[in-house]
C-alpha cells in the first residue's frame, strides 16, 4: 500500500475506463492530471 508501480496495459480502453483521472508523468514529476471522459461508459 502506498507503493508506486508502473502499469503498462495491453489495451487501454478497459483500463482507462476504471479511473476518474490519469496523470501524465515525466521522471518523478507529475506534468498534468486529466479527467477520463469515458469513465464508466464501457460494457
Amino acid at each position: 500500500i502506498g507503493e508506486r508501480v508502473r502499469v503498462v496495459p495491453d489495451h487501454c480502453c478497459v483500463v482507462t475506463n476504471l479511473f476518474d483521472e490519469v496523470h501524465l508523468i515525466a521522471g518523478e514529476r507529475v506534468l498534468e492530471t486529466l479527467p477520463v471522459a469515458a469513465r464508466g461508459r464501457m460494457g
